[in-house]
């Protein structure tokens, strides 16, 4: 099956349907095409997905991804079978394809999700909702809650810098308590993300060495020490080098808790790049949980 997100890349994804299909045809996969049309339809044609459906192509971006991997949990709580998925990037950032190796070019996609191999990868899961990338409160999670509240058309890396100025003059940075495998982590924080992935939105990295199917996540806890310290994190981000600033604490960890340090002030939640409600949230992760088309390694076959 092929779902497809007609929104995303401003057109791009609807636009490259007959060729994906095409080059699907020349290496033999039957395609059947689903367009969605809005927030849920994603997630409703990856649990409901017929039988004789041995894979999933996705054109669209992470936040269509993510429905995808959130519906097909559904479908395997409810005792259907596990299917993997394959990307064919047309997003803003593309956070996933690029940790996976996926490329941009729609031949070279296709062939993966044809004959690639298929790696099965970690997944987080915030409040029952299930991520890839990451989940967590602070500049990131105002941003994108501002982003999509604010939102009218369709998003684009200048409207993600716009919104991070208007964190940067009026966000109050307010502080969230952390609880790591049971055990408090040390004092308050100002951010925390919690990582499978070490792309946090290209060009910026969190964590470069993370692992995507070694059972931990990553949890970042940065306690900012001033508005102006969190264009120093930006940089650090862009240049892979976080965990080098003293400010930050990496830890890797099975079970995570954030919730606000005052109560009675709400702290917005991200996940995977899109709202996720407020804090509190219980974050574990699932092992190998999402078989994922990669590119084969040097020395392997065609795919069965």
């Amino acid at each position: 099956m092929l779902i497809v997100n007609p929104a995303s890349g401003k057109g791009r994804a609807r636009k490259a349907i007959p060729r994906v299909l095409e080059l699907a045809a020349g290496l033999g996969l039957e395609l059947a095409v689903h367009e969605t049309s809005g927030p849920g339809s994603a997630s409703e044609a990856a649990r409901t997905a017929p039988e004789g459906v041995d894979r999933l192509l996705v054109i669209g971006g992470d936040g269509t991804v993510n429905e995808v991997v959130n519906g097909l949990g559904e479908r395997v709580a409810a005792g259907g079978g596990a299917l993997p998925v394959a990307l064919i990037p047309t997003g803003t950032s593309n956070s996933a394809a690029r940790e996976l190796g996926v490329p941009f070019d729609l031949d070279g996609a296709v062939a993966i999700a044809a004959g690639g191999d298929m790696r099965q990868i970690d997944l987080g899961v915030a409040n029952g909702r299930r991520f890839f990338l990451c989940a967590g409160t602070g500049p990131g999670a105002y941003i994108v809650t501002e982003l999509h509240r604010r939102r009218t058309g369709a998003i684009t890396t200048f409207r993600y810098y716009r919104h991070g100025v208007r964190c940067f003059l009026f966000y109050g940075f307010p502080l969230a308590k952390v609880t790591v495998d049971g055990r408090p982590a040390g004092e308050p924080a100002r951010m925390v993300v919690v990582t499978n992935m070490s792309h946090y939105g290209h060009p910026l990295k969190l964590v470069p060495d993370a692992k995507l199917d070694d059972g931990l996540l990553d949890v970042c806890i940065i306690r900012l020490r001033s508005r102006w310290s969190c264009l120093g994190v930006l940089w650090a981000m862009w240049r892979h080098r976080l965990e080098q600033r003293t400010d930050v604490e990496v830890l890797r960890v099975k079970t995570v808790r954030i919730e606000p340090a005052d109560p009675s002030r709400p702290l917005p939640l991200q996940v995977d790049g899109d709202p996720g409600g407020e804090l509190p949230v219980e974050i574990s992760v699932l092992e190998r949980a999402q078989g994922f088309f990669v590119s084969p390694a040097p020395d392997s076959g065609p795919a069965p």
